[in-house]
């Protein structure tokens, strides 16, 4: 059955706008954001704010030892290792894009969780991929890289939090790409990139990144 029209786009856009607990940055992203610009940054400080967060520990340790970064294949296990060679800024950056990913909390099926969550990591773990054919002033951006990705999808997130409860439980799995935003249009006046652009403008993220995420539906750049 097709999906009733729910909502248009200036309500959509009043909903997400509107005071709320997911625009409120966590507290973690706040501290590794300041620790950023202290005189004690360095990977043992870093590794000390987030070796309690086993999830973003163990992001950082796969990333560290994918091909991406380990082309000679020596596995690391220790955290401080693992952000030395990430690089103090990509490490930070990918702690609190976990940090915000994990702040959210759905009403709605586990299993729609778990396939959304690994779904966005699943597309971070392809861009890692595909970065190996890339030049090395180009792999300077790959944390910008991993924070779109796992972030492409967030306005799904948004529309079901604030717009939609039901939104996982509808028929748009049976839409990809550019029906899919076409769909979601119909439905709520706005898609879901476009409604990740306004969050994540108004988390201040950088505009590269809210590039992505707005347009990664696009045809010179559907990832998902």
């Amino acid at each position: 059955m097709t999906t009733p029209m729910i909502s248009n786009r200036s309500r959509t856009l009043d909903l997400i706008q509107q005071p709320h607990e997911l625009l409120t940055l966590p507290e973690r992203f706040l501290e590794i954001r300041s620790f950023l610009s202290s005189h004690r940054a360095n990977a043992d400080t870093l590794a000390y704010i987030i070796e309690t967060d086993l999830a973003t520990a163990a992001t950082l340790l796969k990333v560290a030892n994918s091909s991406a970064y380990n082309p000679l294949g020596k596995p690391l296990a220790s955290l401080p290792k693992a952000i030395a060679r990430l690089g103090l800024a990509t490490s930070a950056q990918i702690a609190m894009s976990m940090s915000l990913l994990q702040g959210i909390r759905l009403p709605i099926a586990l299993q729609h969780i778990r396939q959304f969550w690994a779904h966005s990591f699943a597309v971070s773990q392809l861009c890692l991929r595909m970065s190996e054919e890339l030049n090395d002033q180009a792999k300077k951006d790959l944390s910008d890289l991993f924070m779109a990705a796992l972030f492409h999808d967030i306005g799904r997130i948004l529309i079901t939090l604030h717009v939609d409860a039901l939104y996982f439980q509808r028929d748009f799995f049976n839409f990809h790409g550019a029906e899919l935003c076409q769909e979601e249009r119909r439905v709520y006046g706005m898609d879901h990139a476009e409604v990740g652009q306004h969050v994540l403008m108004q988390w201040g993220m950088p505009e590269s990144l809210i590039y992505v995420v707005a347009h990664h539906h696009e045809e010179s750049g559907d990832v998902a």
